[in-house]
């Protein structure tokens, strides 16, 4: 069972859902991630991220809304392999 906070602060980033137990960041993006200056932002956001340790996946809005299932799934895959990867 992996427990997942909301919200949760990593140094001075807002991380949408974390698991602590696998360190895996998981991010909802809207559209405005789809602009040059927020991909630019995002990807040296990931940079730093991984750079600490942690394991970055991201999903639109548009994945979790019409696709939920497959979301949930893919999150509990990456849980897994981080696990065992340990």
């Amino acid at each position: 069972e992996y427990k997942f906070r909301r919200q949760h602060a990593i140094k001075f980033f807002i991380i949408d859902f974390y698991c602590a137990q696998v360190q895996l960041c998981i991010e909802i993006d809207g559209d405005t991630h789809l602009e040059k200056e927020q991909k630019e932002y995002d990807a040296a956001r990931t940079e730093y991220l991984e750079f600490l340790g942690r394991k970055i996946i991201r999903f639109t809005n548009n994945d979790v809304r019409f696709n939920i299932h497959a979301v949930v799934q893919s999150i509990l895959d990456t849980c897994n392999e981080l696990k065992n990867s340990k």
